[in-house]
């Protein structure tokens, strides 16, 4: 199994949710952790929080992964410091829901910016020192199941989502030819989250009562499990949703959005 302890990682989305829940699973293995977001009273608790509970070296970098400016500043940084990261989590996201036809351009171009071009340019800035350095490159991309059945009201984050697996898809085809970066893409369902708390109603979105709702932290574990044996098993895509049982199917159009 793959040592986690040895690892340096970079956490987009870090300050709340999934990002932080991953942020504290490599922490508590005793990574090198860096932490990114755009909030930034938030990354700081989050990186105060992790730097007492548990034995990780945190970083906290915090800025706007929609500026390509801050792209190149964050990977100049990590890259100061450390050389190289061995796991970049592409985690960070956000959503604008809306009706196909109804949304304005700038709303378009605000989420495919932070969940799609971002972990790109990112990537980018990173490769090359991960491909030479680290024994165990990997990306791993914050998909969604979004990605892979499509929802009503979600267009933009669903297209971009989606961009995540074609962008997981060509690194390992890539890679496979001339290096040993390999990329992971994880599609969860619903989550109790801010998104989800951002969307709750919306039809096709929040399936799932809130009680019933996948925590971050048992996800993260999941993810983190399966990083441990990525040095034996070829792991290039994981769906993690509610049980079936423990689903609400009841999926009514919210009136709001009829016409």
């Amino acid at each position: 199994m793959l040592d986690c302890s040895k690892l340096r990682v970079l956490v987009t989305g870090a300050a709340s949710g999934l990002g932080a829940a991953l942020a504290k699973a490599f922490a508590s293995r005793g990574a090198k952790v860096w932490l990114t977001d755009i909030r930034e009273e938030r990354l700081r608790e989050v990186h105060a929080a992790l730097t007492s509970e548990t034995s990780g070296d945190i970083r906290s970098v915090p800025g706007d992964l929609a500026q390509a400016v801050f792209i190149k500043e964050l990977a100049k940084k990590v890259q100061a410091e450390d050389g190289w990261v061995d796991i970049l989590i592409n985690n960070a996201a956000l959503i604008r829901p809306g009706r196909i036809g109804h949304t304005e351009a700038a709303a378009w171009e605000e989420v495919l910016k932070v969940n799609l071009l971002a972990p790109c340019l990112l990537l980018n800035e990173l490769a090359a020192a991960m491909n030479e350095h680290s024994q165990a490159p990997l990306v791993i991309n914050i998909s969604s199941v979004a990605a892979l059945q499509g929802a009503p009201y979600e267009a933009s984050y669903v297209v971009s989502k989606a961009g995540l697996q074609g962008l997981s898809a060509a690194v390992n085809e890539e890679y496979s030819m001339f290096g040993r970066i390999r990329a992971m893409t994880v599609c969860p369902g619903n989550m109790e989250t801010e998104i989800w708390r951002h969307t709750e109603g919306w039809p096709g979105i929040s399936r799932t009562p809130r009680d019933r709702l996948m925590k971050p932290a048992t996800v993260a574990e999941a993810i983190v499990r399966w990083v441990e044996l990525s040095d034996e098993l070829d792991l290039s895509q994981c769906v993690l949703t509610p049980r079936k049982d423990l689903q609400d199917t009841d999926n009514l159009v919210n009136p709001k959005f009829k016409e």
